[in-house]
């Protein structure tokens, strides 16, 4: 007699495993007041393309968040996109870190008299995150720019920034706006008048 062979069947499935996606490995920029949609980030976009946010900042497992971020406080903050598991494959994850940056301010000051020709110097006290870039208007020219370092002093120079008016009477000096190295804001009451005399004349006496 002969035997007949035995034949088994295995059926394999084969299924796409979760993928993260990709976030940039260097941490990204951010402002206060500003939004940041996560989802946006993606180098590689996750598959299948249904994102979970979590919020690990203090440690996982961390807090539900939705995609749009938009922070109540500065800091650095560490969020977690998820692909969930699937019957067969195990969850993916990948990580984004975002440093958010507090606006810049700036408090602005000068002598309120100076005879003409002379220098009026800016004075200029800042936070944030070196260079700044100040707008400043005097009400009758056309509004100017002066970069300063972190001690409000000219950025190339080291020196204080100063301007020279051109006329006499009463000038108003504003600071419109402040950019540093991240963050851009408007300014508002910052300000100071100057009183701007002709330099007294030499008087001479014959002999």
């Amino acid at each position: 007699t002969s035997c007949v062979d035995d034949i088994a069947t295995i059926t394999i499935n084969l299924e796409t495993p979760p993928y993260a996606g990709q976030l940039p490995p260097v941490p990204v920029d951010m402002c206060m007041g500003q939004v940041l949609d996560l989802n946006t980030q993606f180098t590689n976009n996750p598959v299948p393309y249904t994102p979970t946010w979590t919020d690990i900042t203090s440690g996982t497992p961390g807090v539900s968040i939705n995609s749009n971020f938009s922070p109540s406080s500065s800091g650095n903050y560490i969020f977690r996109n998820t692909i969930a598991a699937t019957s067969n494959c195990p969850a993916d994850f990948e990580d984004l870190n975002v440093i958010v940056h507090d606006l810049p301010t700036v408090s602005f000051s000068t002598l309120n008299q100076i005879c003409l020709g002379e220098n009026l110097d800016l004075g200029f006290t800042l936070t944030g995150s070196a260079p700044f870039n100040i707008t400043i208007t005097d009400g009758i020219n056309p509004a100017f720019n002066v970069l300063a370092d972190i001690n409000g002093n000219d950025l190339i120079t080291g020196n204080p920034i100063s301007v020279t008016p051109s006329n006499t009477g009463t000038v108003t000096y504003t600071v419109v706006s402040i950019t540093d190295n991240f963050c851009s804001t408007s300014i508002s009451g910052e300000n100071s008048t100057v009183n701007i005399l002709n330099p007294p004349k030499a008087v001479t006496s014959a002999v």
